[in-house]
């Protein structure tokens, strides 16, 4: 490890800015620059960290990014309770974004394209026909031009590779004896993570400036939020909590099992931190299929009121008539977080419905930390609890990041 009184400086490529943070000991110090989209991510931040390295030339860099949105996965699983969940589980908290789960041997795959297909399922044992049947009907749905990642029964690996012989083969995700093998799995979609960014983006010049591995930064904030569960960190916040990470690609959520509604009768296992990530929910690059979202909202002149100070039905009726030219970066926030709201209070994506009358602090992170007002924000939660008489929650608005600041430190 390196000195702790050393100068560190924190980078996080993110798909519309690069948040900078320099840390000694008298303090941190906070700098944000717009990515300039005319060229690679790559040259644009090696310009930037080449100027930092000159003007301090012993300091340490530590660099994440989710400059491509974070490696797209579709998860195809023997079961839903057990191995599913776990791979499920597994693949979010690795910083991937979850795009289909396929449990139906009868059922064709999703046709959504993904960056990787994750196949686990079975305790290692042989002599499983049921398996082995199961096995030969997915190898049957593959296609060869994704990248297979195989965490199941090892003894039916041979059957993958058959049909697939570039697919990586694992460890079982579960051991003989039921413990949860994650650590191979994880490490091999950060590494897939890195080579989609690579080569999409040109950052693999970037490693050699960075103490750490590049990390996706989904996985900071999973790491971040996790330890201020567990009271590890200076945030004394009141639980449960809810964050909402809302950027330019992306919208990830992270909550406690505590908040998932009718646990019991849903027949899943839950961690202690879940993820979620709302891949076609963000005001940059997912800004078209966020808007079209809008069009089956349903409480969109009341969320546009939230925020429109006596002229919700001019922007209600131009929405309607496709006319978006009152929409800047903050109207987009503000409507991705009632999308955001709405898919958690329904359970329309993450496949279970979210308890928001339950939460006690609402935590917000990421670019709409930086425009949001909580008086506003509070207003569109309150659509979905006030009819039952709950109180809002706290709003913790993290304007200077300090929850990716936590996460990328403690590495």
């Amino acid at each position: 490890m390196s000195d702790t009184n050393a100068y560190r400086i924190l980078i996080d490529i993110g798909s519309t800015i690069l948040k900078i943070a320099s840390k000694d000991q008298f303090g941190v110090k906070r700098s944000f620059i717009s990515r300039d989209m005319s060229m690679p991510v790559g040259h644009q931040v090696r310009g930037v960290l080449e100027q930092l390295k000159d003007e301090h030339p012993n300091a340490i860099f530590r660099i994440c990014s989710s400059a491509n949105g974070g490696l797209r996965v579709g998860l195809i699983s023997l079961t839903t309770r057990y191995s599913g969940e776990v791979a499920k589980r597994i693949v979010l908290t690795s910083g991937c974004n979850l795009v289909w789960s396929h449990f139906d041997s009868n059922k064709n795959l999703p046709t959504e394209k993904v960056d990787a297909i994750v196949i686990s399922g079975g305790l290692t044992v042989s002599n499983s026909p049921f398996q082995e049947e199961w096995m030969k009907s997915v190898v049957r749905k593959l296609e060869n031009d994704v990248p297979i990642i195989y965490c199941g029964n090892t003894t039916l690996a041979s059957i993958l590779l058959s049909n697939n012989p570039e697919a990586v083969i694992l460890d079982n995700i579960i051991h003989d004896d039921m413990r949860i093998n994650s650590a191979k799995l994880s490490t091999t979609l950060k590494e897939l993570y890195m080579q989609d960014l690579v080569q999409k983006d040109g950052v693999s010049m970037l490693q050699p400036f960075s103490e750490i591995t590049i990390w996706p930064t989904p996985a900071i904030c999973e790491r971040s939020f996790r330890g201020i569960i567990e009271n590890r960190t200076g945030f004394h916040l009141s639980p449960p909590l809810l964050m909402i990470d809302m950027g330019g690609a992306t919208t990830d959520v992270y909550y406690g099992r505590e908040l998932i509604a009718d646990l019991n009768e849903l027949n899943v296992e839950a961690l202690p931190v879940n993820r979620f990530v709302f891949s076609s929910i963000g005001v940059k690059s997912s800004r078209d299929s966020a808007l079209l979202k809008l069009n089956t909202y349903s409480r969109l002149y009341d969320l546009i009121q939230c925020f429109s100070e006596g002229d919700t039905q001019r922007r209600y009726a131009a929405l309607k008539d496709n006319d978006l030219s009152w929409i800047g970066e903050t109207e987009m926030f503000y409507l991705c977080f009632g999308l955001v709201l709405e898919s958690l209070n329904d359970g329309l994506e993450s496949g279970h419905p979210i308890a928001l009358n339950l939460v006690s602090t609402l935590i917000i992170t990421g670019g709409a930390s930086k425009v949001c007002e909580a008086a506003v924000l509070e207003k569109i939660y309150s659509l979905y609890i006030r009819r039952y008489g709950y109180p809002a929650p706290d709003i913790f608005i993290d304007e200077q990041y300090e929850i990716w600041n936590i996460g990328i430190s403690t590495l």
